[in-house]
């Protein structure tokens, strides 16, 4: 009686394993059809399948190399490389939840210490943009509705947003390095640069931009309306970036400031 009882609870572990097994294994990717409907700009998509069912998309897009925003509004049918996000509970209420703007309701501090919570009044709140083609679906979706959560790949989407480097030094008149000096990067087409940052003790940065894109990258930051430019470099689209060097020469040509 002992030995069947022994060969019956091994039995009965066995499936158990094969079951709790595809959870120690890396989900397999796959690919979702669908149109960007609303995101928040270098954070998450919230997309539309080909078969009709909304689905959330972490781009988890680095700061220092964000798609345009006009990128993600055209309304074309991405083929979206991802993984499923693991661990993700989300609920449609998400995008609903209003957040709470921590502002002073008195002027006078002595009086008024702590500050008051005011609600925003704001419709999705979590989203930065909203194509409002979508709007009567999105606002007929129950608060309890999951949303299937991924990670996008955006090497693998189509269309492909590759990473190439821009990387240099930034140089006097007379050739000699410059150390922490602010270096900005914007698309060609837009005059106001979306990042910048400092070069290190040799002078020397580093930025990674799309290979689809491309930029102009210059020295320097300026906020002033009016005040010269340091002259830019233009980067071209599906190339290789030579090392860049970087001249604290003014462009004499304009002083619009990029910003």
């Amino acid at each position: 009686m002992k030995g069947k009882l022994k060969i019956f609870t091994v039995f009965l572990l066995i499936p158990a394993f094969l079951l709790a097994a595809p959870c120690f294994a890396d989900p397999p990717p796959r690919n979702i059809r669908g149109v960007i409907v609303a995101y928040q700009f270098s954070s998450y998509l919230l997309v539309r399948t080909s078969k009709k069912q909304y689905v959330f998309i972490y781009t988890r897009t680095s700061p220092m190399n964000p798609l345009p925003e006009a990128v993600l509004q055209e309304p074309r049918e991405w083929n979206f490389a991802v993984k499923p996000t693991p661990d993700c509970n989300l609920s449609f209420s998400f995008l609903r939840f209003q957040m709470l703007d921590m502002q002073c309701g008195n002027e006078f501090p002595e009086e008024q210490t702590r500050p008051v919570p005011l609600p925003i009044v704001n419709p999705y709140p979590q989203l930065g943009f909203i194509n409002e083609a979508y709007r009567k679906e999105l606002d007929a979706i129950s608060d309890e509705t999951k949303l299937a959560c991924y990670d996008l790949d955006l090497n693998k989407t189509k269309p492909r947003y590759r990473e190439r480097t821009a990387a240099g030094v930034v140089v006097a008149e007379d050739g000699t390095p410059i150390p922490d000096f602010e270096v900005s990067v914007g698309f060609a087409n837009e005059k106001r640069g979306y990042i910048y940052v400092k070069t290190d003790r040799q002078g020397k940065f580093s930025i990674p931009v799309f290979e689809n894109f491309a930029y102009w990258i210059k020295p320097g930051v300026t906020f002033v309306e009016g005040q010269k430019q340091y002259k830019a470099t233009f980067i071209p689209k599906k190339t290789t970036i030579p090392p860049l060097i970087l001249k604290l020469e003014y462009d004499e040509t304009s002083n619009e400031t990029l910003r």
